[in-house]
């Protein structure tokens, strides 16, 4: 006898003989209860026949004859996947038909078979919705049928405490998984479900839960929330979730976290929400934010302006302190932080040098999200700043630059525009309303005018002091 399988004897009778625990398993025979496990114990979802027929067989059935016994026109293979098309069609469900639902009835309410009972619960859980007719009485049917009995699995028989959970209250999940600090394929692997619930509108549940809880605690759970708005793929691609459910979760956390909130959580909200959903202020993208929270829209614009006018005054920080030392350019940051709720645009434009030192940061900082301009005709280490609010465009200009205005229909300013030339606003400029110098900042000069001219032109005071 091989060696290697003379010792796992020995070992075996020595473990028998002493009623202890089996401490090992060998590797491929592991490998092979996994494989069978996740195909049968676990609650395979597609199994090995063509639901697509058997779906047109049995709507065929019912279209031609609404009150036909399905049970006298199917055969036993076929019966035994009625849950598998239960929910089938971007139509009306096969469940939602009387005769459908007959047949799933007779058939959970008399079945003894581990599998039967596995299928309807896999299949209500991944496609389900209480808004489908039939689907809350089936549920019903279903954990009616599990409560009282006794002849299945040892694994069936395990779901018994959290059925109605699952089956009513699935977003209540999210809170013990958020509290416990595991994932949804975690939670499914321990309650051995099917890993093709990762993408079901059971996880869906969980995954709402969880933001709604997170946004109740904020910022507990952030991070760990935020995580789930992805998932993997039984191929292993990692891909988002639906942008239904992005959409709520922008909705929901943003409010809790408000315009606001500490600097790392801003961070890692406004990190993840642009890459499912870009930058609202671009037209482009706006499709991506529809039925987000208006309030909550608000209040990521005014952190991606914020973001902006740190990044362009710490870029003229730089580039300042290099030639000159001034430092007036802490005023000018300090005004335009005090109008952020009304900024509906910003968008940051460099020279070369200026660019350089951008990238330094950049690196730095690990913004990788971060984008500018390259301007074109001044100075390398020169930076201009546009700015849109209330209808007008403005232009905040580095070092001792003036400030200029257009109405934003009589606009040079382009928006996103990278390569953009000096001359198209400084010096062809017929067009602009008004410049304003930025002499004497640390006397408020400018800033008063400033304020002054926002008060009766459109309306709007400052949010907070803009005094250092």
């Amino acid at each position: 006898m091989d060696p290697y399988l003379s010792d796992k004897k020995r070992r075996f009778r020595e473990i028998l003989e002493f009623n202890q625990d089996v401490t090992f398993e060998p590797k491929n025979l592991s490998k092979a209860a996994d494989m069978v496990r996740s195909k049968f114990d676990e609650g395979q979802l597609t199994p090995a026949i063509n639901l697509n027929e058997l779906f047109r067989k049995i709507h065929d059935l019912i279209d031609n004859d609404s009150s036909v016994n399905l049970i006298d026109h199917l055969n036993k293979k076929e019966y035994k996947h009625l849950a598998q098309v239960a929910y089938l069609s971007s139509n009306q469900k096969l469940i939602e038909y009387e005769a459908y639902f007959k047949a799933a009835i007779d058939q959970i309410s008399k079945t003894v078979r581990s599998s039967i009972i596995s299928g309807w619960l896999h299949s209500i859980l991944k496609y389900g919705s209480p808004k489908i007719k039939n689907d809350t009485a089936l549920r019903k049917v279903l954990s009616t049928k599990l409560s009282k009995e006794e002849k299945f699995s040892k694994r069936i028989i395990g779901w018994k405490a959290d059925i109605d959970k699952w089956l009513y209250h699935s977003n209540t999940v999210g809170f013990d998984l958020l509290n416990k600090a595991i994932t949804i394929e975690e939670y499914l692997k321990g309650k051995r479900l099917s890993r093709e619930l990762i993408q079901s509108q059971f996880s869906n549940n969980i995954v709402k839960g969880m933001i709604d809880r997170t946004a109740d605690k904020f910022p507990r759970f952030l991070r760990q929330t935020l995580k789930q708005l992805k998932i993997e793929n039984l191929d292993g691609n990692v891909i988002n979730r639906s942008k239904s459910m992005i959409r709520y979760a922008a909705s929901q956390l943003l409010l809790a976290a408000g315009v606001d909130c500490d600097v790392n959580e801003k961070e890692l909200l406004r990190s993840s929400l642009i890459n499912y959903l870009r930058d609202p202020r671009i037209s482009i993208n706006r499709t991506n934010w529809e039925g987000v929270d208006p309030k909550s829209i608000n209040i990521f614009r005014q952190w991606l302006s914020q973001r902006d006018i740190e990044f362009f005054f710490e870029v003229v920080s730089e580039t300042e302190n290099f030639i000159t030392n001034v430092t007036h350019w802490r005023y000018r940051k300090k005004f335009w932080e005090a109008y952020l709720p009304y900024i509906d645009d910003t968008w940051v434009v460099m020279g070369s040098t200026a660019r350089r030192i951008a990238r330094n940061l950049i690196t730095r900082q690990n913004r990788s999200d971060a984008d500018f301009g390259h301007l074109k005709g001044a100075q390398s280490n020169h930076s201009v700043f546009f700015i849109r609010i209330k209808g007008y465009d403005i232009v905040e200009y580095s070092h001792q630059g003036a400030t200029r205005f257009w109405r934003v229909n009589n606009s040079p300013l382009i928006f996103r525009k990278h390569t953009v030339n000096v001359d198209d606003f400084r010096r062809n400029d017929t067009t602009s309303l008004w410049k304003l110098n930025h002499f004497n900042s640390e006397y408020y000069y400018w800033q008063r005018d400033l304020e002054n001219w926002f008060r009766f032109n459109l309306g709007i005071t400052p949010v907070k002091s803009y005094r250092i």
